[in-house]
């Protein structure tokens, strides 16, 4: 496994491991997926998703304050998705509303973490916890969709929670009703004075600017790539001023491209039905043979052997 560079999360979750709480609140990404996949595999099935849904949500910081203050469950899922990186970096959250279902889905965009199994029950629990709050069960025509491969004990989770899961899916998901959105809770357990305007500023403000070059990238090569230029002005600073700013942290703005280039297509590449010629397409390669270039630099190999081995 390798780390994903400075990605982090709070340590609240730790803490609910038994670690002890970490000098600034946060600690590496990479080792809490690993540790967390631990107590996942030793307990039993359930133990990441109980964590998650029991979550004191004021130990989340301005996000879970915000969650807890929330009248409405579609105000309370807007929040978790636009905050959430205040709590986690690295990490893509969306929610989603059309006419038929409402959907908040979480991946880790980082495929070189993994296996991610307890992290992503963590965050569906958690998610989970909050719908409960509104008073909306696994059994109210939710349904459940996650990365991992099926497995015992996925099977475990789907008894303990009375609910089918999906397995193998390109991101872990929620899918409600819409009409659940409007369940309000119960005003004894809101959190008062907990309004939180500007999460979306917070949470940019919480991350520093290797970060958020990386999720700009992260969100736009799907689309064909982010320009210098453009990573600039999204970051709302001249070229010149990125660029220093980059070299002080010891990266570079090419240098990031092609490290998240290399995280997605761990990911991409898990994904069964993927072909390598839409692996290299999403990535943002001209050709095939820039994308076999790149990944022979990678992995030291083909991109079908290297496939083979994840």
């Amino acid at each position: 496994m390798a780390p994903a560079r400075s990605d982090w999360i709070i340590d609240g979750p730790m803490q609910a491991l038994g670690a002890k709480r970490h000098e600034d609140g946060r600690v590496p990404l990479a080792p809490f997926v690993v540790a967390l996949e631990a107590e996942h595999l030793r307990n039993p099935a359930g133990f990441a998703w109980q964590l998650g849904r029991d979550f004191d949500l004021p130990r989340l910081g301005a996000l879970g304050r915000a969650i807890a203050g929330a009248a409405r469950l579609g105000d309370a899922m807007s929040l978790l998705a636009q905050g959430f990186p205040l709590i986690q970096s690295g990490a893509e959250t969306v929610f989603e509303v059309d006419a038929d279902r409402a959907v908040f889905s979480y991946r880790l965009h980082d495929g070189r973490i993994w296996p991610r199994a307890g992290d992503a029950e963590l965050t569906l629990g958690l998610v989970a916890g909050i719908l409960a709050r509104f008073g909306v069960e696994p059994t109210d025509g939710v349904t459940f969709r996650v990365e991992r491969p099926d497995d015992a004990q996925l099977t475990g989770l789907m008894e303990v929670i009375s609910c089918p899961i999906a397995a193998a899916a390109p991101a872990n998901a929620v899918t409600l009703l819409p009409r659940l959105l409007d369940r309000r809770a119960d005003p004894d357990i809101l959190l008062p004075n907990a309004a939180q305007p500007g999460l979306a500023t917070l949470a940019d403000r919480a991350m520093p600017l290797p970060l958020r070059l990386r999720s700009l990238v992260y969100r736009d090569l799907p689309r064909g790539g982010l320009s210098q230029a453009g990573a600039a002005r999204a970051l709302g600073m001249s070229e010149r001023t990125m660029r220093r700013r980059l070299d002080l942290d010891g990266t570079g703005f090419r240098e990031t491209v092609d490290d998240c280039r290399h995280a997605m297509a761990v990911s991409l590449m898990r994904q069964p039905g993927r072909t390598l010629a839409e692996i290299g397409l999403e990535l943002g390669y001209a050709d095939q043979a820039a994308f076999t270039r790149a990944a022979r630099r990678w992995f030291g190999e083909a991109p079908a052997s290297a496939r083979a081995r994840l």
